[in-house]
Order: structure tokens, then C-alpha cells, then sequence
């Protein structure tokens, strides 16, 4: 008898998204057949670029151009964590960037997400919301619970420590973990599906199968070259993503990003599962190391999804079966970390992102015309919450508005010693890969030996 997941459905050829997260399209796009002028031009139609065009869509002319179809991309095949952490702990922001900085970062954070979420009225499918658990997977590792405990209470975020003694029942092979109330998860493809649909209705125009082949600066536009056709604009934002172009204007940011790919996998239902969710209120957990780590999200229809342990390099999105060698080391370390039977792979899959040395948003900005009055405008960020929240900064740079938080967001702040170092080394693809492939090698010691 073949295993129940040994053969995995592919998404329809006219919609290429994660197989789990596959659903009925809120609308289609057309594609850019005629020349066109607007405001603000968004290149990739990701969690950035769609959050970008939901905000300036409200005062100013907003024509986004997809590649692809949205939620083809990284944003659509990620695992929906919406979380007020990010790849960074709070106690490492606060390290960087200083107690005030990172409050401010953290507020902003949860006003954005709160504000976005409230406008999509997304179901109880697609939204969840309840506590996840970080687990320290070494007695050694506790320390790092407790300064986070402590970091997390002065920013009002509610947390329960359990020792090694009263861990919840069902967890198995750790020394201690936090509760972190007010977390959320998410199917990102109808999260992005609902953000573009709202953004369109509010006027921005959406076009998919629109790639930009190539852009320049001219006369006081920025102009963009999508086929046969050309799009005029006085601002331009670039959100291209995990394989964004390799366009000059593009170099010096793209040198401060690791390029990372991983596996994510679906179970089948389990009750236990359902449990979890419904009585409890647990929707995630991960644990403390830094490169071994995994992540588990407890799914509303009982089922288990997990990915994490990232290796650097790209690897484009594509379906996995439950037979490849990485989905079931995946499924091993799920079984080794839960007191109860883990169900076979519904769905797998290969995803990649960028992830900024720092682990924060990243924003490039240059100014163009006599003035200052034209605005190119870059964007990466590892995770859908940064991504909504860069969507609002964005909207306050185009508008020339004020925000506190570009000091901590924009490119030229103090870079992490990871992200000096990465920007440091040559830009050829052979020697990048090399280094990052040894970093992740000490990080995966370092997590051994810790």
C-alpha cells in the first residue's frame, strides 16, 4: 500500500501556489496591454508591494505589476505566521537598537497588523488567533526564555513561563517553554488574495503577467518596459522578492541579504491536533536554536504544519512528495517533539526568501530630479507581519510624510556586524555562496555545542 502522501497533487498550471494553501481566486487581473502613466509604480505583487498599494492607494494613482499571479511567489508558499516576534528576538532588537527604538518598532508593528487585519474580515480558516509556545531546546538555552520573558512584559505582551516539570503535556524533549498570547496565523494566499482585492476596489490597478523587463529615470518619470508597453510614474517601488532582478539599482541592498530556502510540510488531520486548537488556544510553536530550529503551526482543520532548519542559496517554489529524504527528516523531528502520533504528509513543499542579515525590514531609498521629488524606494523583509508594516512606511515616504521608524528600517542604519560583513564580500554568486554556506555551518555548530 503507497503512503497516503507518496503522491501529491500539483496546483493547476493557470495558478501555481503551496498545495495547502490552494483556493478559489477572489478575482483575476488583467494583463498591461497599453501604455499607461500613474503616481506610484509597485514592482512584484508580494505581501510588501500589495501592502504598499492598499496605503497609497487611499490618496494617491497606484498601478502594481506582477510577473506572475498573486501569491505565486514567497509570500504565497510561506508558512502564515503572523507574529509580533520576527527572525530577531525582542531582546536583540533591543540590543541593536536600543530600548526606545525597539518599542517604537514593536508598537507600530502591532498597529499595522491590527489596522490590515481589521479591513479583510478574513474567516476563521484563514485567520487564526490564540498563543504560541517558545521552547528552549537545551537546559542552556532557558537564559534565553527568561530575558525574553522580561523584554516581552515591558512591552505589555502577555507571557506564562513553564519549567521542565510542568510543561504542557502533549510537548516532548524540552527544558522549558513561554506562552506568547496574541499570536496569529494565516493562509497567506488568502491574505494576500483579500489585501488585493481591497487595494483594487480602492482604486490601485492590478496587472498580472506584467514583468518589468528593465526601468530608468527619464525626464522627471521613472518609466518601466512590461512587454510591449511602457508605465510612466513619479515614484517607483521595487518588491521583487526572492528572485528579484539583478538591475544595478538593486546592488547595494541586495548585498545585505541571505538568500534561504527550507521545507514545509502538511499533515493529515489529527485529533489531537483539533484539541490543541480549539480547547486550548495554541495555534504555534519553535524552539531556540538558531539554525536547527523548526517551527509548527497547529492548523483550525486539525492538521499539523511545520518547516524550518533553512539552508542559504535559492531554490524555486516547487511541490515535494511525502518520499524526499527532507520532508521526512521534517516529519521525524515533528513526531521526536510531540507526546502523540504525528499523521502522515497531506502536502510538501520548497519555499525561499531573502532575509535581511539583521533579521529586520529593509528600505533603500534614492532620490531623483532637481528637487529630490522622484522617489525609487526598495524593499525586503523576511515574514508577512514586515511586510504589512512596510507597506505604511512606504506610504508615508512617497507622500513625504514623516515616520519615526526609517531611522531604524532604512539601509543606512547601524548594520549588524553580519550585515557588515556580508556586505563586505565580492558579489559574485561562487564566493557569496561559499561564505554563507560556512556561516550557516558555524550557526548549526554553535546550536550543537550550545
Amino acid at each position: 500500500m503507497k503512503n497516503p502522501g507518496s503522491e501529491l497533487k500539483q496546483p493547476s498550471a493557470s495558478w501555481k501556489v503551496a498545495p495547502y494553501w490552494r483556493t478559489a481566486r477572489l478575482r483575476e487581473y488583467p494583463t498591461l496591454t497599453e501604455d499607461k502613466s500613474c503616481d506610484v509604480a509597485i514592482i512584484g505583487g508580494g505581501i510588501i508591494g500589495l501592502s504598499a498599494a492598499l496605503e497609497i492607494g487611499k490618496s494617491q494613482k497606484v498601478m502594481l505589476l506582477e510577473g506572475g499571479k498573486i501569491a505565486e511567489g514567497s509570500s504565497g508558499f510561506s508558512a502564515g505566521v503572523i507574529s509580533l516576534a520576527t527572525t530577531a528576538d525582542l531582546r536583540i532588537i533591543e540590543e541593536h537598537f536600543g530600548r526606545d527604538n525597539a518599542e517604537l518598532l514593536y508598537a507600530r508593528l502591532s498597529g499595522a497588523l491590527d489596522r490590515t487585519l481589521s479591513k479583510l474580515s478574513l474567516d476563521e480558516n484563514a485567520l487564526q488567533e490564540g498563543a504560541s509556545i517558545y521552547a528552549a531546546s537545551k537546559q542552556s538555552h532557558l537564559s534565553i526564555l527568561s530575558t525574553e520573558r522580561e523584554t516581552r512584559s515591558r512591552y505589555g505582551l502577555t507571557t506564562k513561563f513553564h519549567d521542565k516539570a510542568n510543561l504542557p503535556t502533549w510537548l516532548k524533549g524540552f527544558h522549558g517553554a513561554l506562552r506568547l498570547e496574541g499570536e496569529r496565523g494565516v493562509n497567506p494566499v488568502k491574505l494576500l488574495e483579500a489585501i488585493a482585492f481591497l487595494a483594487n476596489d480602492q482604486g490601485a490597478e492590478i496587472f498580472e503577467n506584467s514583468e518589468v523587463a528593465n526601468f530608468e529615470y527619464k525626464d522627471g518619470f521613472f518609466v518601466l518596459n512590461a512587454g510591449e508597453h511602457i508605465v510612466k510614474a513619479r515614484h517607483l517601488l521595487v518588491a521583487t522578492g526572492v528572485h528579484g532582478k539583478k538591475w544595478p539599482q538593486l546592488a547595494s541592498i541586495n548585498r545585505l541579504l541571505v538568500p534561504v530556502k527550507g521545507d514545509i510540510i502538511v499533515t493529515e488531520p489529527s485529533p489531537e491536533v483539533a484539541r490543541l486548537v480549539k480547547e486550548e488556544g495554541t495555534i504555534a510553536m519553535w524552539d531556540t536554536y538558531q539554525m536547527l530550529y523548526v517551527y509548527t503551526r497547529y492548523l483550525p482543520d486539525g492538521r499539523i504544519l511545520s518547516g524550518g532548519a533553512d539552508s542559504p542559496g535559492l531554490g524555486r517554489a516547487m511541490i515535494k512528495t511525502a518520499d524526499d529524504d527532507g520532508v521526512k527528516r521534517l516529519h521525524a523531528v515533528v513526531a521526536a517533539r510531540h507526546n502523540f502520533p504525528i499523521p502522515p504528509v497531506a502536502h510538501a513543499w520548497q519555499a525561499s526568501f531573502s532575509l535581511p542579515a539583521d533579521g529586520l525590514p529593509l528600505l533603500k531609498q534614492i532620490k531623483y530630479g532637481t528637487d529630490g521629488d522622484n522617489r525609487l524606494i526598495v524593499a525586503s523583509t523576511d515574514g508577512l507581519p514586515s511586510g504589512i508594516l512596510l507597506g505604511e512606511v512606504i506610504a508615508d515616504m512617497v507622500a513625504d510624510r514623516d515616520n519615526e521608524l526609517l531611522p531604524i528600517l532604512c539601509q543606512n542604519r547601524k548594520p549588524s556586524m553580519e550585515a557588515r560583513l556580508l556586505s563586505w564580500l565580492p558579489n559574485l554568486p561562487s564566493i557569496r555562496n561559499l561564505a554563507l554556506k560556512l556561516v550557516f555551518f558555524g550557526m548549526k555548530l554553535k546550536d550543537i555545542l550550545s
